[in-house]
């Protein structure tokens, strides 16, 4: 592997005027519809889409591989994975929305069919917390709204209250007790028990305006997105009060003619983003808008495609979309060459664990008789962290934020380099 210099880094999710991230396009090898994207670690993830299209990392998105794999059943003419959501690495489950629900335990090579009630004719958002234990959203034989609750493999419908036509796409959770899900319906339905009982809000929108995306930030903030349908609706939907109740954010609306947003996603870095796209007087205006505060401004780019999907680990942000479109928030040039475990080669570092919470062992791939003992941390803006003493060849990262780091040490002779994850 190529040296890469600290300076090299700087271009690392570097951004634009006005505060707008720089997207980096990512080929994956397919033209279709692109609709769930989910990283259950920091190196291994998973892209969904229409056509039966189930991509695969495991070197944190740097190369996507198309998987062979067998169990699922599609319905004729809705060969679509829809939704995703893995527990670990191996442990996940798709939903295609005339299909069903599959659970896969190796990693997306094979995959049965989760059993639920029968009178469930339609299958949406799915939201996993261990294995057969989650939440399955969707709609019954009439329609109306429908959350099943699968505990230890058995599959029960929750309690809506006030339950109207359309399905359940998406779902979210604080702790085990405050859920929001997100319905077609063009309604908010909240939960303070667990997922058992679950109440209908108004979203503030004319009933006919689907939600799409629901996302709780704390015990107060959350967002939801909607499909405008050229309609004048500015803006993500925003509570302050824990979901009791809803209103347009103004700070989300934008010159652009009331755009639909797809997807709202809070990374671990506490940044907010949301794909949208705007359809109306023909015209087409795909974005991914952002807030680093969220009771402040959101400033957006423009992208290529519809964003459909986001996911995250670390400050690394995914979203995916039409026309096989991905996008990243890193150069993936560098997200290649920036192996998880560290740098290769003689000029890199092995760093144990990787990722660390709190102390970090450095093993170096040649002696060093001239090293002082003294290292440099840098973001991946290229900015310096910290400078840390290191004693018997170990240092502490338990005062350093979630992210992802660039360890650099100097001798006589060359400088040596590793990428750390922090958690």
């Amino acid at each position: 592997m190529n040296f890469v210099p600290i300076s090299a880094l700087i271009v690392f999710g570097s951004v634009t005027g006005f505060g707008q991230t720089l997207w980096y396009d990512v080929p994956v090898g397919t033209t279709s519809k692109l609709n769930a994207i989910d990283f259950p670690s920091n190196s291994v993830g998973y892209i969904g889409g229409n056509n039966g299209i189930l991509l695969k990392t495991v070197d944190g998105g740097a190369t996507w591989d198309q998987l062979s794999f067998s169990g699922i059943d599609f319905a004729a003419g809705y060969e679509h994975i829809n939704y995703l959501d893995f527990v670990d690495e191996n442990l996940g489950y798709a939903s295609s929305e005339y299909s069903g629900v599959f659970k896969t335990t190796d990693g997306g090579f094979t995959w049965a069919q989760v059993t639920l009630s029968p009178d469930v004719c339609h299958w949406g958002g799915i939201c996993f917390f261990g294995e057969d234990e989650g939440f399955i959203g969707g709609a019954d034989s009439f329609y109306g709204e429908r959350i099943e609750v699968l505990s230890a493999g058995t599959s029960t419908p929750a309690t809506i209250h006030n339950s109207f036509s359309g399905y359940v796409v998406d779902f979210d959770f604080l702790g085990t007790g405050l859920g929001l899900a997100a319905s077609t319906g063009g309604r908010i339905l909240r939960t303070t028990d667990g997922g058992i009982n679950w109440d209908t809000i108004p979203s503030g929108l004319m009933p006919e305006v689907a939600l799409t995306s629901i996302e709780i930030v704390n015990d107060t903030l959350a967002f939801a997105g909607h499909d405008s349908m050229g309609a004048a609706m500015l803006g993500l939907l925003r509570s302050v009060d824990g979901g009791l109740t809803w209103a347009s954010d103004p700070a989300s609306a934008t010159f652009y003619y009331y755009p639909s947003f797809y997807c709202v996603h809070a990374a671990e870095n506490g940044t907010i983003y949301s794909g949208a796209s705007d359809s109306t007087l023909g015209s087409s205006a795909p974005m991914i808008f952002e807030s680093f505060f969220p009771e402040d401004w959101w400033p957006s780019s423009v992208v290529a495609q519809p964003i459909r999907a986001l996911s995250s680990y670390a400050d690394v942000v995914w979203g995916v979309g039409d026309s096989g479109y991905v996008v990243v928030n890193q150069d993936p040039d560098l997200l290649e060459q920036l192996e998880i475990s560290g740098f290769d080669g003689p000029s890199g570092l092995k760093l144990i664990p990787n990722p660390a919470d709190a102390d970090v062992r450095i093993e170096l791939p040649l002696s060093s008789d001239h090293w002082n003992g003294q290292l440099s941390i840098h973001d991946l803006s290229g900015h310096l962290v910290a400078e840390i003493s290191v004693s018997q060849n170990q240092f502490n990262v338990g005062l350093l934020t979630p992210g992802i780091y660039i360890i650099s040490l100097e001798d006589t002779t060359e400088p040596f380099f590793g990428k750390l994850i922090v958690r």
